[in-house]
């Protein structure tokens, strides 16, 4: 979904029309769009759109996975003008995603910032018991967090390569005007 409203662009896609997802593909996917668009300040898109190009006052990616599908939305906010600019840069980033693995290194920084941010989150007794309650409700099994951390660590750059193919590859894209 892309959207238009004052001098905010929302911008997000449903992976493959909203159908099903791969099997195995929620937790690279959560790992692939933390990268991408996470809390920090070092994420793909806010480093691209924002740092070196200027052009967004803010920008993020989140992913909410259900039982047989999920979504995937990235969201910026910038001047009407560079609406289509930005859009090309969030296109390409998706793009290099399908088709150039990750280097290790920047694998294994994503890798740990990833279990950082799980870890501070389940910080929370309330936290992790939505957490828990959701993963058991879309998948019918809870992990213990040092499960979720070894599935984490065990997965490679050509997982997430593979996943940003199947997901990314033809998205579906809403604009508000």
């Amino acid at each position: 979904m892309l959207g238009r409203r004052g001098s905010t662009t929302r911008s997000g896609c449903r992976p493959r029309g909203g159908q099903g997802l791969p099997s195995g593909t929620p937790l690279p996917l959560a790992l692939l769009v933390n990268l991408l668009g996470g809390p920090s300040a070092n994420s793909l898109l806010n480093v691209l759109v924002r740092e070196k190009n200027g052009l967004s006052y803010n920008i993020e990616a989140s992913y909410t996975p259900y039982s047989d599908s999920g979504i995937v939305a990235i969201y910026f906010s910038c001047d009407h003008d560079n609406t289509d600019h930005c859009i090309e840069l969030i296109e390409g980033e998706l793009g290099r995603l399908q088709t150039t693995p990750l280097s290790a290194r920047r694998l294994s920084m994503a890798k740990k910032q990833f279990i950082a941010q799980l870890a501070i989150s389940m910080e929370s007794n309330e936290g992790y018991m939505l957490g828990a309650g959701k993963s058991f409700l879309a998948h019918r099994e809870v992990d213990t967090m040092e499960e979720v951390y070894r599935k984490i660590q065990a997965l490679t750059a050509e997982d997430l390569t593979a996943v940003a193919s199947s997901v990314f590859s033809s998205p579906s894209r809403l604009i508000y005007k």
